[in-house]
């Protein structure tokens, strides 16, 4: 594994670990979060084109999807793609239903418990644990 490509795993796999432990710890705040962010469009369009761009530039650095490090870098970066485009590209009460529908306990249960298996599994492998 190469140093950027071992900084991502490490990076990355801590972000998600950390944001996972806070979407299960504070999900009446995350519950409030994203409905209001369907009341704000710029906030959405912002963050939209935040994850475009962070989304093209791991899928440029990593293009091939795998279960290696650089291929779950590049899932990742492709996810962020997909939701970056269809938040600039589908109308405001589109976006405010599909974010309605999943603004949901569960659904935050099962997002917080995914991005801390998925962070602990790249900081793992990052930091040489795994």
């Amino acid at each position: 594994m190469d140093s950027t490509t071992m900084f991502l795993a490490q990076t990355l796999g801590l972000y998600f670990v950390i944001l996972g432990a806070l979407v299960l710890i504070r999900q009446s705040s995350m519950l409030r979060v994203f409905s209001g962010l369907t009341k704000s469009p710029l906030a959405l369009y912002m963050i939209a084109l935040l994850e475009l761009i962070a989304g093209l530039m791991l899928t440029v650095a990593y293009p091939t999807v795998g279960t290696d490090v650089a291929g779950i870098l590049s899932i990742i970066g492709y996810m962020l793609i997909v939701e970056g485009i269809f938040y600039l590209g589908v109308p405001l009460g589109v976006s405010r239903k599909f974010i309605n529908k999943f603004n949901t306990s569960s659904w935050y249960v099962a997002g917080g418990v995914a991005a801390i298996a998925l962070g602990s599994y790249l900081a793992g492998l990052g930091f040489g644990y795994l």
